[in-house]
This record gives C-alpha cells, sequence and structure tokens, in this order.
C-alpha cells in the first residue's frame, strides 16, 4: 500500500510539534505548508517528506509542494494522485 504510514521518528516529531505550534491553523510561510502536510490525518493518506518552494515563473507568487510517501518496505516513492488530491483538499480547508 502505497502511502502507508509509519511511526516518525523522535527527532521528526519534535520538528513537526514545533511546526504545528507555530502555524497556529493558518498558512503563510513554506514552514507552515509542511507542517500542515504533516499533519494531514493518516485515513486519507501519509506523507513522508515535503518540500516547499516558490513558483518563480508565476506572476501570481504560487507554491508548489512536493512530496514523498513510503512503501510497505519503507522505501521512498512518488506520491499517489489520489494522496495529492487529498492533501490538495486538506490544504485547502
Amino acid at each position: 500500500m502505497v502511502g502507508s504510514y509509519a511511526l516518525p521518528t523522535n527527532e521528526e516529531l519534535r520538528i513537526r510539534a514545533y511546526g504545528a505550534f507555530a502555524t497556529q491553523n493558518r498558512a503563510v510561510t513554506k514552514q507552515d505548508y509542511e507542517s500542515i502536510a504533516y499533519r494531514m490525518p493518516a485515513k486519507f493518506g501519509s506523507v513522508k517528506r515535503v518540500a516547499v518552494v516558490q513558483d518563480l515563473d508565476s506572476s501570481r507568487r504560487n507554491i508548489n509542494l512536493y512530496i514523498c510517501s513510503l512503501t510497505t518496505d519503507g522505501e521512498l516513492t512518488l506520491a499517489t494522485d489520489s494522496l495529492k488530491k487529498n492533501l490538495k483538499t486538506w490544504i485547502s480547508k
């Protein structure tokens, strides 16, 4: 199952907790978007790694999120379309 949930390490958990506190349910900075992506409930899929990059070619200051998930063997893999759609819905709320 792609996008399965693996428990974060202690260091990952510390970073995510700090990020969740800092966002205060808003998304303004790159770190806010990363934190919101990591906080998506596992029932919608699991994001293992997130990279947020501002699109310099966009006149509307768009940002791009690049995500990876895990295979059942614990290896990083490209995220499925359903995971991407779920993340888009989660962020828009």
